[in-house]
């Protein structure tokens, strides 16, 4: 099948030599402020912060897990999710100086999270050793502070992203994505629209403005492309020169169109040099606005 699929939209695929050989890369973000890609390595709580003009590279330490630091309506202000909790970090003070809730389970671990495009956090959680599906998808709700947890039983949590008043989702070990409302009560009611991804490894994604989704296929040193608008059709496959690609983000940076995944080194008997660092790429698909938590 592959070889029927074209490459026109990628091109100029790199390693940042620069970056850290991450154990557990995750969550890019691009943040338009800074103009800085921000990502997270959530087995060593570290974040790290990239100049896209130098490429410079500032690591923050945090005292525990940190599964996201996502962007908030107040400039300088992150939204940590994280194992004590979903916090505030100012940027230009570096240092925790909000806490909008505590983290609500104690046998699991945050993973995926994204905002919304109406301002609120979607996060999921899953077992520490990936052995139980005891983990949760939750949606927090910016104005309010509402907690809901949507649904139960999940393994591995990936891949969110935000239709009108839908949003796709998955759960690695079932090998799907789904959809389902954003203001739901629960997921009870989310409907399949794909089948079983073929070897499976989806992890997470990014939503662009053409409503493509380009999801990272962890253990298979590719992405994988599909079309919202045609039933999930599959658009290309991008090869990638690492061997655990997690997620990904488009940064729109000097009129160009720049797609950077993170990557792992976690569970490889033998790394290579690449394992673990971000790969960019130029690309035709263009970026959505960002969505901010509320504050």
């Amino acid at each position: 099948m592959e070889e029927d699929l074209n490459y026109t939209m990628i091109n100029t695929i790199k390693i940042v030599d620069e970056s850290p050989q991450c154990t557990l890369g995750e969550t890019p973000i691009y943040c338009d402020w800074l103009e800085k890609l921000i990502w997270v390595d959530i087995l060593e709580n570290r974040m790290y912060l990239m100049d896209l003009e130098s490429f410079n590279i500032q690591t923050v330490h945090f005292p525990f897990l940190v599964s996201a630091v996502l962007p908030t309506t107040q400039k300088g202000m992150f939204l940590l999710v994280s194992q004590e909790g979903i916090l505030g970090y100012d940027f230009l003070q570096e240092k925790i100086v909000k806490k909008w809730m505590d983290y609500p389970e104690s046998e699991t671990r945050p993973n995926e999270a994204q905002i919304s495009n109406n301002g609120d956090l979607f996060f999921g959680t899953m077992d520490f050793n990936v052995e139980k599906n005891i983990g949760s998808w939750y949606r927090l709700t910016s104005k309010t502070l509402e907690l809901t947890k949507l649904e139960s039983n999940v393994s591995i949590p990936n891949t969110l992203a935000f239709i009108d008043d839908e949003v796709i989702f998955g759960d690695t070990a079932t090998q799907q994505l789904y959809r389902g409302k954003q203001n739901a009560s629960n997921w009870k009611n989310k409907v399949a629209i794909t089948s079983k991804i073929e070897g499976g490894g989806m992890d997470g994604s990014y939503f662009t403005e053409e409503q493509i989704l380009i999801n990272a296929r962890w253990g298979h040193n590719k992405a994988t492309v599909f079309n919202t608008l045609e039933s999930m059709s599959i658009v290309e496959e991008i090869k990638l020169p690492v061997n655990q690609p997690t997620s990904c983000v488009i940064a729109n940076y000097k009129n160009e169109n720049l797609l950077f995944f993170t990557s792992a080194k976690k569970g490889l008997l033998t790394p290579s040099v690449n394992d673990g660092k971000i790969v960019m790429c130029k690309t035709n698909y263009t970026t959505r606005p960002i969505n901010r938590f509320n504050v």
